[in-house]
């Protein structure tokens, strides 16, 4: 889904969320009960589905009021606009009311939500009427006066609570995340072991008949040296014939076995 898509999504629901709220306290309309479950369940569908940096995109919680950029999902809700991170309320609690109505609990959620509709209204008019007052009044005094003390309290613990729960659906998705990561990694450490083993087998027959070779050779060798085997001795396999420099027996020489020859001349011993 694309950022101009969700944060369509997002603001027709936070729309239906205020017309429907508005009818069902109002009692105007029989549906508005129905009505809002759907839109709730909405909600809960954009939280658990949107991932959480194009969510806050979305609400534009993207960008501080400074024109920086958060480091972080709490910095975003606590330095973010009001406006803002009161979107990103509506949200939860929209998310909240479904999953009550899915645990059976819709009557007494839909009482809540007629009761926090019911404060608002009747908070906004306090603040209408204090504006009223402040505006008559003179001399308005520089400290903080105990009543905008506890605003800013409550103010604070709502976002830290909005922190809280955005948190916690951060780290569900986030262990969800890391589960199947590291179902993929196990996968992936197991093919690897099979194929080292494979790799290491074929090593080893490779080895063997090297081995195997390397000892024919040597026995070739040996062999063609004249120092055994079945061939003609004192000759070196596939090399040329090696003859003997040494002279043969008298009995063997064509020359010493002729007839023998007298002399005529005189013997001059006599």
């Amino acid at each position: 889904m694309s950022d101009s898509s969700l944060r369509d999504r997002v603001r027709e629901v936070l729309h239906d969320a205020d017309e429907r709220g508005g009818s069902l306290v109002s009692g105007d309309d029989g549906d508005a009960d129905s009505d809002l479950l759907e839109t709730a369940r909405e909600a809960d569908d954009i939280l658990e589905s949107a991932d959480p940096d194009d969510l806050l995109g979305a609400l534009g919680l993207d960008t501080l009021k400074d024109g920086s950029e958060p480091d972080s999902i709490p910095e975003a809700i606590a330095r973010g606009e009001q406006e803002r991170v009161a979107d990103l309320q509506r949200l939860l609690r929209l998310s909240r009311l479904a999953d009550r109505a899915d645990d059976g609990g819709l009557g007494d959620a839909v009482d809540d939500l007629q009761d926090a509709i019911g404060e608002r209204a009747g908070s906004a008019a306090d603040t209408a009427e204090s504006a009223v007052d402040a505006d008559d009044s003179e001399g308005a005094a520089d400290g903080e006066t105990p009543a905008e003390s506890d605003g800013d309290d409550s103010a604070a613990d709502e976002a830290e609570s909005t922190t809280d729960d955005f948190g916690d659906r951060l780290r569900s998705a986030m262990s969800d995340s890391l589960a199947d990561f590291g179902d993929e990694v196990s996968q992936l450490k197991a093919r690897l072991e099979e194929r080292s083993a494979g790799s290491a087998g074929g090593d080893a027959d490779g080895e063997t008949a090297a081995d195997d070779e390397a000892a024919n050779e040597d026995d070739e060798g040996l062999l063609g040296s004249g120092l055994g085997g079945d061939g003609e001795r004192g000759t070196a396999s596939g090399g040329p014939s090696r003859h003997s420099t040494m002279a043969p027996p008298p009995s063997q020489r064509a020359d010493m076995r002729g007839t023998a020859c007298h002399s005529t001349m005189p013997d001059k011993r006599g």
